[in-house]
This record gives structure tokens, sequence and C-alpha cells, in this order.
């Protein structure tokens, strides 16, 4: 084997505090040690599509409540840029290792609440920010394992308080390769409503709201 392209994620250079996306710096690590192999570690920022985690949520109490976001700004990407990035690399020749970011469209939580909230007729759409412990509480009272759970509070609080994407982020994109964060063509918007495989507008249209 001479050429890998490994799907790692966000935060993956950071050993510690980084919740269940941790392992990916372990796996990496031992992927660096692989001598005449060339690699490049994909790390592709907030799925689109974890979004749809807070579908109940909205149908309950009208907002989306997380320990990040609000006025936090978010990475997205959308999995098809993934799958473009990634289709790029295989196919073009490449010595040594590398690190390549993924990622689509940076907003923060508001935004993104807002853009939701506009396509599900509810323009008042809040992103509300809440406490790890809430957070926590959340997630294991809808059926998630305490030790997941934990993990996953660990790295929205990454995410929020910057420790995730410490040394990538649009705005300071002047300061690194551009070819390591390629900004594709695509949105929240756009994904809401044309990805084929998430259909993730048709779905939280189908939402049916509190009054």
């Amino acid at each position: 084997m001479k050429r890998v392209v490994f799907l790692s994620s966000i935060g993956a250079h950071l050993e510690a505090n980084s919740g269940i996306i941790q392992r990916y710096n372990e796996i990496e690590s031992v992927l660096n040690q692989l001598g005449h192999v060339s690699i490049t570690f994909m790390r592709p920022t907030s799925f689109f599509y974890n979004l749809l985690a807070y579908i109940p949520v909205i149908k309950s109490q009208g907002i989306i409540a997380a320990n990040y976001g609000a006025d936090g700004l978010i990475p997205w990407v959308s999995p098809n840029d993934i799958a473009a990035a990634i289709a790029e690399e295989i196919t073009t020749a490449h010595e040594g290792k590398k690190v390549r970011y993924v990622g689509s469209e940076e907003l923060t939580g508001d935004e993104t609440a807002r853009i939701l909230g506009e396509a599900i007729r509810k323009p008042d759409l809040k992103w509300v920010l809440i406490s790890d412990e809430e957070t926590l509480n959340g997630l294991v009272n809808v059926g998630i394992q305490p030790k997941i759970a934990e993990g996953l509070v660990e790295m929205y609080a990454g995410l929020y308080n910057g420790l995730l994407e410490k040394t990538i982020t649009v705005t300071d994109l002047p300061k690194w390769e551009k070819q390591n964060w390629p900004i594709m063509p695509k949105n929240l918007l756009q994904f809401s409503t044309r990805n084929k495989y998430l259909r993730l507008w048709q779905t939280i249209n189908r939402i049916k709201l509190k009054p």
C-alpha cells in the first residue's frame, strides 16, 4: 500500500479534551508511523446532517438547545463536499503526509436556527445555549449511553470554546494554506433543499410544531 486517504475529524490534532473524537488523534498517530506511505488526513468539520438530531427538541420545545452554537461560530460541512475532496485526493499524486480540512459554510448557531426556522415556517426558531450538565442530561434522557454522552458534551464544549478549530477558521484563512481548507459552493440552504441522500429540508418541513 502506497497511498492512504484517511477520513479523520476536526480536532484530531488534540491529544485530550476533544471528547468522542479523541480517538482520531490516536489513529492519526499510528498512521504517521507508517513509512513509504503517502497519507492525506481528511479533517471535516461539523456535518450538516447532525442537525437532524435536534428534530425532537424542535418538535417538543420549538427551540434548538445545546452547549455550543448560539452566538458561537459552527464550521459546517456537507457530506457531498467531503466526498468531492476525498475523490480529488485519491486521484491526485502526492508524496508524504498532509492534513486537509474540509468545510462548506461557517455560521453561528443563531444564523443556523434562522435558516432552518424560515424553512419550517417558524421564523422565531432560536438556538438556545444551555449548560454542559443540561446537555448531558438531555442526551442521557433520550437513551444515549452516559460515557458516549459525556464524550459528546466534551466535544461540543470544545467546539464552542474554539478548542477544536483552534488552528482553522474561515476568517483566519489568510494565515493558512488555502488548499488545506477548500470552501465548496454549498451552504445550509442548498444542503437542506437539494441533498438527495438526507433530505433535511423535507424532513424538517414535516415537523408539527406545538403552537
